[in-house]
């Protein structure tokens, strides 16, 4: 950061913030889990 005067005129230069960067996030994707609640059809009896 730095400041000065030119003919009278205040001049302040500040460092420009870096660009964000993307980042890269791992997700492992396993075999899909079954809940025991979808695995239970209902049963319906015959008439």
């Amino acid at each position: 950061m730095s400041a000065n005067s030119e003919n009278g005129v205040l001049v302040i230069e500040l460092p420009k913030k870096a660009a964000a960067q993307p980042k890269q996030i791992k997700i492992n994707v396993g075999p899909p889990r079954i809940e025991a609640s979808q695995t239970e059809a209902p049963q319906q009896q015959a008439a």
